[in-house]
């Protein structure tokens, strides 16, 4: 059996199965009946080689070709689960724990925007750091990319759009969060 990992290349998986497909070495695959080793058994009995026990078997006539079958697997199949760490945060004019805490309460929407990243890419991961002022009204502004690991726009925009409607406590004077997401 055969199959292509999707990592590897295509969304599709291929399945081959081999007719007559025999195991063991080649005393064990020689003709019922031929003795040409201690290992040699008749068709369907069990034998116990130098890899262990299995079971061996002999097709009558030639050789059957290989039968190749596709398997159309969805893309959401073939995702990796979708985890966000926030690995750290700082700020600026706000208690920083306070900061760390509101971003981490919404790690499940960064989650949804990478969710739907690996429809694109079932494989993407990497890191993205991200620094934004609060406003008078408690929301972020002017949000901004400081690094990321990721060659996903869509994927940057939807977490930049996800980070916009956070709420913060209010504050007098400045206040500058910056957070790094780990995208896992």
């Amino acid at each position: 059996m055969s199959l292509v990992h999707p990592a590897a290349g295509p969304t599709l998986f291929l399945l081959t199965l081999i007719g007559g497909c025999e195991r063991g070495s080649p005393d064990e695959r020689a003709e019922p009946g031929a003795a040409s080793g201690p290992n040699t058994e008749a068709k369907g009995q069990a034998s116990a080689g130098a890899d262990g026990p299995h079971e061996v078997t002999h097709t009558a006539g030639a050789a059957q070709p290989p039968v190749t079958k596709e398997l159309d697997l969805s893309d959401e199949d073939l995702r990796l689960p979708a985890k966000v760490r926030i690995l750290g945060s700082t700020a600026v004019g706000i208690d920083r724990d306070i900061a760390h805490r509101i971003v981490e309460a919404h790690v499940p929407e960064l989650e949804a925007c990478l969710h739907e990243a690996r429809g694109r890419h079932p494989t993407i991961f990497g890191r993205v750091s991200l620094r934004w002022d609060v406003g008078e009204d408690g929301k972020p502004d002017g949000i901004r990319v400081v690094e990321a690991s990721v060659d996903d726009t869509a994927l940057i925009d939807c977490i930049l759009a996800n980070v916009a409607t956070w709420k913060f406590p209010t504050a007098e004077g400045r206040v500058n969060i910056t957070s790094e997401i780990l995208l896992e």
